[in-house]
């Protein structure tokens, strides 16, 4: 039987021992790649389905929402960054990918209230070749101010596009975004009421994939350049 002793110091040992919420690799079962992802990062963009070659995200909770009624300038900056590993299936390799998002938003109170979103898509390869690419999300168009009443939304999208070099069969893709929305004190400085708002509601990672092509096939190109070449040089005697 246990001691009295031994029953305590366990006791004592375990408090010691921090309580952490436990985290998981999820992996997506794709038609020609697999997707892992960390389950405890994708709490702003919510959870992921792959259709096809096309990763999709649909967030509720990704905004950034800055309202003032004093007059002082005010801003919300809502940063998010999430990490994908990308693995070919056999027989495949990894071309590049593009990235798409869309959401809406809204700003009132004059000139002086603003909304932007920017941010990159970057892929490393992990297999070789290829290294690190990276484009910046840019938005289109931009954000001009409502032609309509205040707090009536309207829509926005952005995108980027990256392509690997070689034959990648595997590799890091990351998604960073930033999100603000801001506003400054109206000039006459009577407090004007003033508001913007920005959200991201759909984001689609699509990744490009190709076959690697067979030996015989690599064989039949070779043998063609050779023949082209030895066309040229009778050619010209």
């Amino acid at each position: 039987a246990m001691s009295l002793k031994k029953y305590l110091a366990g006791i004592v040992l375990a408090a010691g021992v921090p309580m952490t919420a436990s985290a998981a690799i999820v992996t997506l079962d794709g038609d020609w790649f697999d997707v892992k992802y960390d389950d405890a990062i994708v709490s702003l963009w919510g959870t992921p389905t792959l259709v096809g070659n096309e990763l999709k995200f649909f967030p509720t909770e990704f905004k950034a929402n800055s309202v003032n009624t004093s007059g002082a300038n005010a801003m919300d900056f809502m940063p998010s960054t999430i990490a994908l590993q990308i693995i070919a299936d056999d027989g495949y390799f990894l071309t590049g990918a593009d990235l798409d998002e869309g959401g809406d938003y809204f700003k009132f109170g004059g000139a002086r209230s603003n909304v932007t979103i920017s941010g990159e898509l970057r892929m490393t390869s992990l297999s070789g070749p290829g290294g690190t690419v990276v484009d910046s999300i840019e938005s289109s168009p931009a954000f001009p101010l409502p032609a309509t009443l205040p707090f009536i939304s309207q829509a926005w999208t952005a995108g980027a596009s990256v392509s690997m070099t070689g034959q990648v069969t595997s590799a890091n893709v990351t998604i960073q975004n930033l999100l603000a929305a801001w506003q400054f004190n109206d000039e006459t400085g009577n407090g004007t009421f003033q508001g913007a708002f920005v959200e991201k509601k759909n984001v689609i990672l699509a990744v490009g994939v190709a076959p690697i092509p067979e030996p015989a096939t690599w064989a039949m190109m070779a043998t063609g350049g050779i023949l082209l070449g030895f066309g040229l040089r009778r050619s010209r005697s």
